[in-house]
């Protein structure tokens, strides 16, 4: 399957999400159910493709920071967790990347 986004959309495959682990304060109650891992969903992602009516120059890995919602359209693809997120939802471009 080759898909290629249209109008200003991207097509963003999502970096591995993190475990995160709470911990029990000292001073603050918290019940032991609240107590543990969790997975956070990733906000950094690579570009794979963008559509043609994109006003920034994007290239192909570029690492990119976007609005996370959690009904996002995605697909996955050979095991990659691809996102389509619109120009105007992104936030951020690591420079370094």
């Amino acid at each position: 399957m080759r898909l290629r986004p249209l109008n200003d959309t991207i097509f963003v495959a999502l970096e591995e999400d993190q475990w995160m682990y709470i911990k029990k304060p000292a001073l603050v109650h918290i019940p032991d159910a609240y107590i543990g891992g969790f997975k956070k969903r990733s906000q950094w992602g690579k570009v794979i493709s963008w559509g043609s009516k994109c006003h920034y120059n994007y290239k192909q890995g570029d690492r990119v920071f976007f609005k996370w919602e959690s009904d996002r359209i995605g697909v996955k693809i050979d095991d990659q967790d691809i996102r389509f997120v619109r120009e105007h939802e992104l936030l951020a471009k690591d420079e370094d990347a």
